[in-house]
């Protein structure tokens, strides 16, 4: 829990109101600044190829049969083209933590 941000923290604090009706609507939580990007989480992207980050946007949404075929085909990647993927991974991983 440590290594979430305050606003990821306090969008789940408030689905988690116990009582229903102190929980946001549906509307409410899709205008949480949490879930709408800033300039500095634009920012923060600099330097990652658009086309890839708008790629794994569209792969995070599909379902779970098509994640998994797609990580076998990545099997098959050349060496060159695995590098260059990672690079960009890397960028957007800025914690370093394996994930995105």
């Amino acid at each position: 829990w440590s290594t979430v941000s305050e606003g990821a923290k306090d969008f789940v604090a408030q689905l988690l109101e116990e009582e229903p009706e102190d929980r946001p609507t549906a509307k409410a939580c899709l205008s949480h600044p949490w879930l709408r990007p800033s300039e500095d989480t634009q920012d923060s992207h600099d330097g990652v190829d658009k086309d890839i980050l708008h790629r794994l946007r569209a792969f995070a949404s599909e379902n779970a049969i098509k994640r998994a075929s797609c990580g076998l085909m990545a099997f098959s990647m050349s060496a060159n083209d695995m590098r260059d993927l990672e690079k960009q991974f890397r960028m957007l991983d800025k914690d370093s933590t394996g994930t995105i």
